[in-house]
């Protein structure tokens, strides 16, 4: 059988931890054979988003799966806003799946996928949410006018081909009920996690200990870890900062790692010297980043969500985050404390407790037994459980099920 992923609606950067990296190399782990269709959208070295100068030819990514990317029908921005691409319908035929995985149904050319599968009703039909009200419809023209009319339109158009809506957090399967009017017994969890072959390579104990050599720092320090990128919609990290040089402790450290924009790096530069215990590293890999989350003793996440959340709770590491509406999925009972707000007396008092020798204990048993939940190869199986679980159809009754 073959699982297609289509990254249409936003960008698909080869060689990173993302969910559209992560469940398609899963998938084919699973023993489908997998393509991903994607847009030219991906990212530069710093981070910043860019489009792929020239379009290449299909070609084999990381995981040995074949990556097919589309232009967009022309230059004009109108078309870019819409997501309107070149070559779909064609790239469809061509690849006639079994499965198609739709990462995101926020683009215009939904409506030549709802085309395809008019003539194809065997195909099992899944799409997942990234947008919510935080990172998607913060102002009136995004909320009211792009979700609540565009993607709305959209979503209603894929819908009666869809087997599941997957929100990859609370708060978006939320905004998928409430912006596009899907229907609740459509909608589900699918969390985002850890890529198993990371996750197995830093809680290895000598992976571990590298850690701590690397970083100078003795082996029966308490380390507490947090990562990503640092820019003013990410100040707390800062609070951290100053929470941590509060903490009367000689055998504790802090690593920070991430790059730092310019409007935060004075600030944080004078916060980073002021203490010897901090531990700052510019930039790490996807790789580096899960062995600095598995070597921690607490991992702290002061800010917005970032998917580093579920590659911390996948490697079992005893969390404290920033408490946010919709985002409580990540607590299994015991391995989560979470931060009220962004005063930096509540950082200290939030950190003195999680780092409570008998405190941290519990956490840590939490955080290891909730730490499968947050595997790839589990959540790759979930993703298409009812494809799984399913029995063949007839044409008929597919047409009966749509109509």
């Amino acid at each position: 059988m073959k699982i297609l992923h289509l990254c249409l609606a936003c960008s698909y950067v080869d060689k990173y931890s993302y969910q559209e990296n992560l469940l398609p190399k899963y998938h084919k782990k699973m023993g489908y054979d997998v393509e991903i269709i994607a847009s030219l959208e991906t990212f530069d070295k710093k981070g910043n988003r860019c489009m792929i100068p020239s379009v290449p030819l299909p070609y084999e990514n990381e995981d040995g799966i074949l990556v097919v990317r589309l232009p967009y029908r022309d230059n004009r921005k109108l078309s870019r806003k819409l997501r309107r691409y070149a070559g779909l319908r064609e790239a469809l035929e061509f690849s006639s799946p079994d499965i198609l995985f739709i990462h995101g149904c926020q683009f215009s050319d939904i409506d030549v996928v709802t085309s395809y599968l008019k003539e194809h009703l065997e195909v099992d039909v899944y799409v997942d949410n990234h947008a919510d009200k935080n990172n998607s419809a913060s102002t009136f023209l995004s909320e009211y006018i792009v979700h609540r009319l565009l993607w709305r339109k959209a979503a209603h158009a894929i819908l009666p081909y869809a087997k599941k809506f997957w929100g990859v957090l609370p708060a978006r399967v939320s905004f998928m009920m409430e912006q596009y009017g899907v229907p609740a017994e459509k909608c589900a969890l699918l969390p985002m996690g850890g890529d198993d072959e990371e996750v197995d390579r830093a809680c290895n104990s000598d992976s571990i200990m590298s850690v701590y050599e690397e970083l100078r720092i003795p082996k029966d320090n308490l380390l507490i870890v947090t990562g990503g990128k640092i820019d003013s919609n990410k100040p707390q990290v800062l609070s951290l900062m100053r929470a941590f040089t509060r903490l009367d402790l000689d055998r504790a450290n802090l690593l920070v790692f991430g790059p730092v924009l310019a409007d935060m790096e004075q600030e944080f530069n004078v916060l980073l010297n002021d203490d010897n215990r901090i531990v700052y590293l510019p930039w790490a890999t996807p790789s580096e980043s899960y062995r600095y989350f598995a070597a921690a003793s607490l991992v702290v996440f002061p800010g917005k969500h970032s998917v580093y959340w579920e590659q911390a709770a996948s490697v079992g590491s005893p969390l404290l985050v920033r408490k946010w509406p919709g985002l409580g999925h990540l607590d299994g009972g015991g391995n989560v404390l979470y931060i009220e707000d962004d005063s930096v007396d509540l950082f200290t008092a939030s950190l003195r407790k999680a780092i409570e020798a008998d405190t941290l204990k519990a956490m840590r048993a939490s955080a290891e037994r909730v730490a499968v939940r947050f595997r790839y190869s589990d959540i790759a199986k979930q993703s298409i459980c009812e494809s799984i679980a399913s029995v063949p159809r007839t044409q008929t009754q597919m047409r009966s099920e749509r109509d």
